[in-house]
């Protein structure tokens, strides 16, 4: 961890131009929340792009992806909303059922797929290649997340 943060801070004090990495379209980071995981954003010129995200399900995993259009607010804000689909293995598919006067506990393993929304607000930094975002995520059928992005722009 001492390591990733000297990497970082050298990253941030070094010569580079910073206003070169700002026109950058790629973004990789982590996403903190209901699902905690990490995050790749790819922006073309437009303001449009994709997002494929790999999260953590207790006990299993997401991977989903998402056709996003970004709207900049001014210079540092932008607002995003995007659809796409997920799947996800989860284990919380449990029943009990009575059979001849035997109790029985039944746990399912399986696959979820669904449709996913995002709505979400970004701030960019102008002297560092950061952005970080908070968004909401309806999952259909399913359920809501929400979180906190923090992503590098390179």
């Amino acid at each position: 961890m001492k390591k990733l943060i000297f990497a970082l801070l050298l990253l941030i004090v070094s010569g580079r131009s910073f206003s070169q990495l700002a026109d950058k379209p790629n973004q990789v980071g982590v996403r903190f929340g209901g699902y905690t995981g990490f995050t790749y954003r790819h922006l073309n010129g437009q303001n449009n792009g994709f997002e494929i995200l790999l999260l953590e399900t207790y006990p299993g995993v997401m991977v989903s992806g998402l056709f996003e259009k970004n709207v900049p607010i001014d210079d540092n804000f932008a607002f995003f909303a995007g659809a796409g689909l997920f799947v996800m293995s989860y284990s919380e598919r449990s029943y009990r059922y009575r059979l001849d006067g035997n109790d029985y506990l039944v746990k399912g393993y399986g696959p979820y797929a669904g449709i996913e929304a995002a709505l979400g607000l970004d701030y960019n930094f102008s002297k560092v290649p950061l952005v970080i975002g908070l968004d909401i995520r309806p999952r259909f059928p399913y359920f809501w997340d929400a979180g906190l992005n923090v992503r590098y722009k390179f």
